[in-house]
């Protein structure tokens, strides 16, 4: 045992002997190793449809893109390989509406006048006649909005006259200043203050408006100085961008007063549930969000429609809710005075029957938490709620701690609701069943209040209430209407040129803003069926209402 403890120790010394070189010089399978460096995993970088084995380094490719044009909606691959910049110098390629092979987006551009123009139209030949108004000695001028000058100039011959430099309010003042003066701007720059003129039979705010066909929708494209530049950006996949892209627009027709009573009502047993809406069923097709005011309760005791009938206490039947469906409508605002005139139990029976229907209802309920709770839509990113209350009674119609009914105007209060709709990320439109007159002029008390919810954060407001179509104004940015007019009533006889006539509001939204509006206009035929009015009937109505108009800016 001696023996081998001296023989292991030997051993140990002779290892220990072994020099560092020695070591270095054994076979490999038996050589410590340094752990292998784990390499970063890095993006793939884009490379063109070359074959690897002749493709080059790809160089630092500048892009220009206009100031106009929405950055965050390029998706464009930048880093290394490509940079965006905002001027054109020392760029290899640009944003542009010529020069380019391949269409990367498109520009629409409208044609806007002051809002209380009669003219709803014009042509392509028309606008250029304008623009050549050194020739013609017309004294109308036509103003470009300065960021789309140069997409403008590939579709109108201009100059730098026609050049506009300025904000918002100037070119406000501009068109103002002259009833026929015109300007070009990019579609989403509109505001309530401008009229957007159809061009050609084609208006951007139309629901189904082709930028094909429309003739001031310009293409947009990389525009590259070398081929190989060119066919990068080319092979780069990306979408198609639009600034009048329909999946961010939103419209809302908003009417005046339904009562589906007396002669109307008779009109409906003798002709169809639908034949009122025939005629006008197609600006209700043409509206994201169709709203109407219902001002009878559907009382499943009331008789067939009268149409002699003499006192004012009305009632509905219950089938007549047919039209609502018939006509697409979205959402029921129930602020009227006569939805109690049959009592309690037919306006509940109402909120059944819009239950049925899937039709959301405003401004009543079983209690006040209902009554004042808004109605809200998310459509195309635009979220947009309504809310109202009737302000003209009777005291029997209101809703109190104990009994179902209409929301009665606490102006206060429903400046609160409105501010909350305002935080909450919604563009509220506030509407009112307020006091009737036959006139267009609105009271000093009405402007009052109306204007109060537009000073609240209320982007529209619109009186239901009107028999007869009032005026309108808009107001620190907000569209008011005092009253529409009828929708779906009788009345033919108050007067002829009065109660007839109505006005229908499809407000355009786009991208979270409110653009403005286009007033649709009817005329009541048979006591029960209004139709799109004549162009004399329309610049008639049109000319009576803007008699009143006033634009508010400012505080």
């Amino acid at each position: 045992m001696r023996a081998f403890l001296i023989l292991v120790i030997l051993m140990i010394i002779l290892v220990g002997c072994i020099s560092q070189n020695e070591l270095s010089e054994m076979p490999e399978k038996i050589q410590m190793k340094e752990p292998a460096t784990v390499m970063p995993v890095t993006p793939t970088p884009f490379l063109p449809l070359t074959s690897l084995s002749t493709l080059e380094p790809v160089k630092n490719l500048i892009v220009n893109i206009p100031n106009y044009w929405p950055l965050e909606d390029l998706i464009v691959m930048r880093g290394e390989t490509i940079n965006i910049t905002t001027t054109q110098t020392d760029s290899d390629c640009q944003l542009s509406a010529e020069g380019f092979t391949k269409p990367a987006g498109e520009v629409v551009l409208s044609v806007v006048k002051q809002f209380t123009t009669t003219q709803d139209e014009l042509t392509m030949e028309e606008l250029r006649d304008l623009l050549n108004n050194d020739e013609n000695g017309s004294h109308v001028r036509v103003l470009v909005e300065e960021s789309i000058f140069q997409f403008a100039e590939t579709k109108l011959s201009l100059e730098d006259g026609n050049l506009f430099q300025g904000s918002s309010d100037a070119l406000i003042d501009f068109l103002y200043e002259n009833k026929d003066h015109y300007a070009i701007i990019p579609f989403e720059m509109a505001v309530p203050a401008y009229k957007v003129m159809s061009l050609d039979g084609q208006s951007p705010y139309d629901q189904d408006f082709n930028s094909q066909i429309y003739p001031l929708s310009v293409p947009v494209g990389y525009a590259c100085e070398q081929p190989e530049d060119q066919a990068l950006l080319d092979s780069l996949i990306q979408p198609f961008i639009s600034n009048r892209d329909p999946a961010k627009f939103t419209s809302v027709l908003m009417t005046g007063t339904t009562a589906l009573t007396r002669a109307i009502g008779a009109k409906m047993e003798l002709n169809g549930m639908n034949y009122p809406g025939e005629l006008i069923k197609f600006w209700f097709d043409q509206a994201d969000i169709a709203h109407v005011s219902n001002e009878v309760s559907f009382n499943v005791n009331c008789p067939p429609a009268d149409q002699y009938q003499k006192d004012l206490l009305f009632c509905s039947r219950p089938e007549y809710a047919q039209l609502f469906s018939y006509m697409g409508v979205d959402i029921v605002e129930l602020s009227g005075n006569h939805l109690a005139d049959k009592g309690v139990p037919a306006l509940e029976n109402t909120f059944a029957i819009l239950r049925e229907q899937g039709i959301p209802y405003y401004a009543a309920g079983h209690n006040r938490e209902e009554a004042e709770q808004a109605v809200r839509f998310g459509i195309n990113g635009n979220n947009i709620s309504f809310l109202g209350c009737n302000q003209a009674g009777p005291t029997f119609v209101w809703l109190t701690d104990t009994r179902s009914g209409v929301l009665a105007c606490d102006m206060d209060r429903m400046a609160e609701l409105v501010r909350a709709e305002v935080d909450a990320g919604y563009i509220p439109i506030v509407t009112f069943q307020y006091g009737e007159s036959y006139q267009f002029e609105a009271f000093p008390y009405q402007k009052r209040d109306f204007r109060q919810m537009a000073a609240a954060g209320a982007t529209i407001v619109s009186g239901s209430q009107a028999h007869l179509p009032m005026s309108m104004e808009i107001y620190q940015g907000a569209f008011i209407h005092y009253g529409l007019g009828n929708l779906f009533f009788d009345q033919m006889d108050i007067p002829v040129v009065g109660t007839r006539r109505e006005f229908l509001d499809r407000h355009i939204f786009y991208d979270g803003k409110y653009l403005g509006v286009q007033l649709l206009t009817a005329m009541l035929e048979d006591y029960s069926q209004p139709r799109p009015m004549t162009k004399s009937e329309r610049d008639s109505l049109l000319l009576d209402s803007f008699e009143y108009f006033q634009l508010v800016r400012g505080q």
